[in-house]
C-alpha cells in the first residue's frame, strides 16, 4: 500500500516514502509487462461491445472432405467437443467422399465413406443436438466430376475441369441426380448448400459466347431449376454469394424467393471489403442470409500451422458487420469454414485436428462477442493448453516450444507446430540466399562467412526436425487418417522438405569453404574514385 502522508511534513518518514515510492514503481513496471503480454496475446477489435455483438444464431462447422477426410471414428469422437465449444451444426462438403451410386459411382474416392458411416454421423450429430447441412457444388469447383471422361462433355472450357456449361442440356440433370442421392441419405434436412462460388470461366465456350445473355443471366439460368428442385423437396437452398455481389437488385430479386445466400469473407480485416451498396441490395432481394467466416485453410494453399489470432479477428469483424446490417436482413447463422484444399488439385492445408484450438477460440469469440486475456485463459484451459498460450506466433525460433493440449488430436497440433519450426528455418535460409548468396556474389567469391554459416546451421536444424518428424508421423496420423492421407501429407510436407534441404546442404558446405578463404581469395568490391 502507498502511504498518503506528505514526506515533506515529516522528515522522519522519508525512508518510508522512499520504500513506498519504490514499491509503486515496481508495481507500475509489473503492470506494464502484463499489459504488453495482453497486447501480444489478445485479439483487439476496435469499438467491440460484447453484449451487443455476441451472436445467438447457428454456428456451423464446415467439414471440407475433399482433403484429408478423417476416419469416421475420430469425427464422431469430436462431435461432443463441437457442441461443448458452442457449435450448433455441421456444414458437410462431401465432394468425392460420398458413396454415389449407378453411373456416378466413378466420382467416389477410394477412401469414401460408406452409407453406414454417413448414417452413423447423422445419428451421432443428432444425439449431440447438431444439425447437418449437406453441401454439393453445382456449377464451379466441380473438378471431382468434370475430371472424369464420362462427364468431360459438360465442361464450360474444354481443358478446364472447374465449371459446368450452363447451356449443356445434361448439366442440370446431372447436378439434380447428385443432389437427390445426397438428399436420400439426409432425410428431413431443412437446408441444402449448392455451392455456386467462383465460376471463373463462365461464358467462355462457343455456345455460351453466342448466347445473347450476359454472365449474370446465364448464372440465373443455370441455378434457377436447381433451386426450384430443392424447394419442391421442401428444402431451403443456401448458395455462396460471391457471383452476385455486384448484381443490380433486379437480378438479385430473380433468386430472392428461392435461396438464402451465404456471404463469405475470410480476411482478418473486413473494413471496406464488400462492394458499395451490396448489403442494401441484398436487403431488398433476400429475407434471410448466412455469413461465412473461417477457422482454418484461408491464408495460403500450402499452410500447415493455423494462425489463430487471424481467424479470431475475422470472426470478430463478422460480428461487427452483422450488428450493422439493414433491419430487413435476418442472419440465420455463421458457417466457420475449414478448408482442407484450395481446390481438388491443390495440396493439403491445415489438418483439422491441428485447427481445433482455432475453432474453439473462434466459437468462443462468436458466442461471447469478444476475445480478451481472461477469455483466452479460460478457453486455453479447456483445451488443456497453458494460460500463456499465444494466439499469434510470429517467430518459430529456438525460443518457441509447441504447447501440448488435451483435446482430441492434440498430438497432430504438436506435430504441425514442429513442422512449422522447420518451415520457418527454411524460409530464413531463403532470405539469406536472396540477400547474400546470389550468383554474382558466389561467382566473385565475395561471401560473408557469418551469413553462410547461419544458412548452414538453419538448414541442418531444419533437417534434424524433419528427420525426427518423419520417424513419428505415421504413429501420430494413423489414428485419425487412412493410409492414403498419411502418405500424401508425409510426401508433401516432410519428404519434399527433406529432399530440398538435402540438395542444399552440399552447396552450403562448398560455400562455407569459399567464404572461409579455402579457395581463391575473395574479390574486393569496386570502389569509386574521387571526382
Amino acid at each position: 500500500m502507498i502511504s498518503l502522508e506528505d514526506p515533506y511534513m515529516n522528515g522522519s518518514k522519508s525512508g518510508l516514502f522512499d520504500a513506498s515510492l519504490k514499491q509503486a514503481q515496481d508495481t507500475i513496471e509489473a503492470l506494464k509487462k502484463q499489459l504488453a503480454e495482453v497486447s501480444r496475446n489478445t485479439v483487439k477489435h476496435k469499438d467491440m461491445e460484447p453484449v451487443k455483438r455476441k451472436f445467438s444464431g447457428h454456428k456451423l462447422i464446415h467439414l471440407d472432405l475433399k482433403g484429408a477426410p478423417m476416419k469416421m471414428t475420430f469425427l464422431i469422437q469430436v462431435l461432443p467437443y463441437f457442441k461443448k465449444w458452442g457449435a450448433t451444426g455441421l456444414l458437410v462438403e462431401y465432394e468425392d467422399m460420398f458413396p454415389y451410386k449407378a453411373k456416378y459411382e466413378v466420382l467416389q474416392a477410394r477412401n469414401s465413406y460408406s452409407e453406414a458411416e454417413i448414417k452413423q454421423l447423422l445419428e451421432k450429430a443428432a444425439a449431440n443436438d447438431l444439425i447437418i447441412i449437406p453441401l454439393v457444388q453445382t456449377f464451379g469447383h466441380l473438378e471431382f466430376v468434370l475430371k472424369h471422361k464420362e462427364f468431360a462433355h459438360l465442361r464450360e472450357t474444354e481443358l478446364f475441369t472447374n465449371s459446368l456449361c450452363p447451356n449443356n442440356k445434361d448439366s442440370v440433370p446431372m447436378v439434380v441426380d447428385i443432389i437427390d442421392q445426397v438428399l436420400a441419405l439426409h432425410a428431413g434436412v431443412q437446408w441444402f448448400h449448392i455451392g455456386g462460388d467462383e465460376v471463373w470461366n463462365l461464358k467462355t465456350c462457343p455456345v455460351c459466347l453466342k448466347d445473347a445473355r450476359n454472365k449474370s443471366e446465364l448464372f440465373v439460368h443455370h441455378m434457377k431449376p436447381i433451386l426450384k428442385h430443392l424447394q419442391s423437396k421442401k428444402v431451403t437452398p443456401i448458395m455462396w454469394d460471391d457471383m452476385m455481389r455486384h448484381w443490380p437488385v433486379g437480378y438479385l430479386k430473380e433468386l430472392g424467393p428461392l435461396v438464402e445466400p451465404m456471404v463469405w469473407a475470410y480476411r482478418s480485416d473486413l473494413t471496406d471489403y464488400f462492394p458499395s451498396g451490396m448489403w442494401e441490395r441484398y436487403g431488398e432481394a433476400f429475407k434471410k442470409i448466412w455469413a461465412a467466416s473461417a477457422f482454418k485453410g484461408a491464408t495460403h494453399p500450402w499452410s500447415n500451422f493455423v494462425p489463430i489470432g487471424f481467424h479470431v479477428q475475422n470472426n470478430l469483424y463478422w460480428l461487427d458487420i452483422i450488428s450493422k446490417l439493414p433491419s430487413t436482413l435476418e442472419v440465420n447463422g455463421v458457417a466457420l469454414t475449414g478448408w482442407s484444399r484450395y481446390d481438388h488439385y491443390a495440396t493439403l492445408c491445415e489438418l483439422l485436428p491441428a485447427a481445433l484450438p482455432s475453432l474453439a477460440f473462434c466459437l468462443k469469440a462468436l458466442n461471447e462477442g469478444y476475445m480478451d486475456e481472461e477469455l483466452k485463459k479460460v478457453t486455453a484451459k479447456k483445451l488443456g493448453l497453458p494460460e500463456t498460450f499465444a494466439l499469434n506466433v510470429e517467430r518459430f525460433n529456438n525460443k518457441f516450444y509447441p504447447p501440448e493440449g488435451t483435446f482430441p488430436g492434440h498430438e497432430i497440433y504438436t506435430l504441425v507446430a514442429h513442422l512449422e519450426k522447420a518451415v520457418y528455418l527454411t524460409r530464413g535460409f531463403a532470405n539469406i540466399e536472396q540477400g547474400w548468396l546470389l550468383d554474382r556474389e558466389v561467382q566473385n567469391k565475395f561471401l560473408s562467412y557469418f551469413q553462410v554459416e547461419m544458412a548452414y546451421n538453419r538448414t541442418m536444424k531444419a533437417l534434424q526436425i524433419l528427420t525426427s518428424l518423419k520417424s513419428e508421423v505415421r504413429k501420430v496420423l494413423n489414428p485419425v487418417y487412412d493410409d492414403s492421407v498419411v502418405k500424401e501429407w508425409t510426401k508433401d510436407k516432410i519428404d519434399d522438405g527433406l529432399n530440398h534441404l538435402n540438395g542444399v546442404k552440399p552447396r552450403l558446405e562448398e560455400l562455407k569453404k569459399i567464404a572461409a578463404g579455402e579457395e581463391e581469395k575473395q574479390e574486393e568490391p569496386v570502389k569509386k574514385g574521387k571526382s
